[in-house]
């Protein structure tokens, strides 16, 4: 389970320059310390952070750097799978992860002291600004509830209504990009929701490994046990006990970029529930309902690269994992969708923490054309009272130059192509390249 943390009002470290990794945190020449169950514990408990799966969260002290002390409580002794948050987290070394960067047991309890201190996490974030959206006028008195929500938001360098929308947007990549990160190491996080996202001014990081199930020693990256996430958030196959690999995650992932990108195009939390009104209100059991406000709720969003957005949320909710993207995909659609720049930039989907990586784009050689021509095109034939198309690119003098072309397909009869109205990239050839058909009774 993740924590909401509360307001800090001093700013975090950015990553690269100073993370406290691998502390000798009680001067014991280690990172790990065990200590005797009659031996004080060197640290002091500060301010309460939030709630972690077995008890509180708290904020200390160490080495002149604030940290987060959550403890685990274990019944007998510490096993295998108490261990498993720390093997996963001394793996990962990202900007976008949480930093583990010291443990101790002391009789029944390990404790782990977590880097950094956040402002609050992407939960208690998307609620204020549901709320920033439709607070009151400047003539209604303000309530502690109201003068919380404006110091948190200032705490995350935050102080209009336009500034929450780009920062909330920002989540999307730099979560994306997290994700990769761990798919890329062979690791699902199998509890991704936005409790589990941290937020501070510096930055985003995931937290909450303690579900987590590393792939890289075993032969396949599929489970059928073990712990399963939170149920709002799980995806189909999961909910059902059936076997699941990365995919899953891509699920949970959706369900959030979902809200995200719902709550910056005006519609607001309470909307997106009812969008769920069946039993717990999750993802998976509304998927039906979901998916047809897609393809027939006349989505109203506010640029072309939203549009683009949304699509590719609908396609990480397909209810098949097979035909869910995987985690590299979803990072390049999403800076192909960031070049949009008609009928207005939009807005940016990862913030400053990732510059260097956005810099770093900049870097291919440019390469002058003269011209170049590509044929979009598509067949269509009537077989056994179903219609069938296929779609095809042919670029006959531009294989060298471009990989895939991206388009975004609009059906202008719906309820004849109800699962088409996505984006989707081809592969270039000098040849046409049939890409996807779609058949459909009369």
């Amino acid at each position: 389970m993740g924590w909401t943390q509360q307001i800090v009002e001093r700013p975090t470290s950015t990553y690269a320059n100073e993370t406290p990794d691998g502390l000798d945190w009680a001067g014991r020449g280690t990172s790990h310390v065990e200590f005797q169950d009659e031996e004080d514990l060197p640290l002091s408990q500060g301010r309460f952070l939030g709630h972690g799966v077995n008890g509180g969260v708290f904020e200390t002290i160490v080495c002149g750097k604030r940290v987060a002390w959550k403890r685990r409580y274990c019944r007998r002794q510490i096993e295998a799978q108490d261990l498993r948050e720390i093997d996963i987290l001394k793996k990962l070394r990202s900007r976008h992860i949480i930093s583990l960067i010291g443990t101790y047991t002391h009789g029944p309890f390990l404790g782990l002291l977590l880097w950094p201190v956040a402002v609050c996490d992407l939960g208690m974030f998307l609620e204020d600004v549901d709320k920033l959206l439709h607070i009151p006028g400047p003539e209604a008195p303000r309530t502690n509830h109201q003068t919380t929500l404006t110091q948190r938001l200032r705490s995350l360098g935050i102080d209009t209504p336009n500034a929450a929308s780009t920062r909330l947007k920002q989540c999307i990549g730099c979560t994306s990009s997290a994700i990769m990160y761990l798919h890329n190491r062979s690791i699902r996080h199998k509890d991704i929701k936005p409790s589990n996202i941290l937020l501070s001014s510096a930055g985003l990081w995931v937290t909450d490994f303690g579900t987590s199930t590393d792939f890289s020693s075993i032969s396949q990256s599929i489970t059928q046990n073990g712990e399963r996430g939170t149920p709002k958030y799980f995806a189909p196959e999961v909910a059902q006990y059936e076997p699941n690999g990365r995919s899953a995650d891509i699920f949970s992932l959706g369900c959030v970029f979902l809200e995200i990108i719902g709550l910056c195009n005006g519609y607001s939390l309470e909307y997106l529930k009812g969008l769920r009104p069946n039993k717990d209100h999750s993802f998976h059991a509304n998927l039906d309902s979901i998916l047809h406000w897609f393809n027939f709720g006349h989505i109203d969003v506010k640029s072309p690269a939203d549009q683009q957005l949304m699509a590719l949320v609908r396609e990480m909710l397909a209810q098949a994992a097979r035909d869910r993207p995987t985690a590299v995909s979803i990072n390049s659609r999403l800076r192909l969708i960031g070049t949009l720049r008609r009928p207005r930039p939009p807005a940016l989907l990862w913030g400053s923490c990732c510059a260097l990586e956005s810099e770093s784009l900049k870097q291919f050689q440019a390469r002058q054309v003269s011209s170049v021509t590509i044929e979009l095109g598509n067949t269509h034939q009537l077989e056994n009272g179903q219609h069938r198309w296929s779609f095809f690119i042919r670029a006959p003098a531009a294989e060298a130059i471009i990989a895939n072309v991206h388009y975004f397909l609009v059906c202008i009869y719906p309820t004849l192509l109800p699962d088409v109205f996505s984006p989707f990239s081809i592969p270039v050839s000098s040849t046409p390249i049939p890409y996807s058909s779609y058949r459909h009774s009369r």
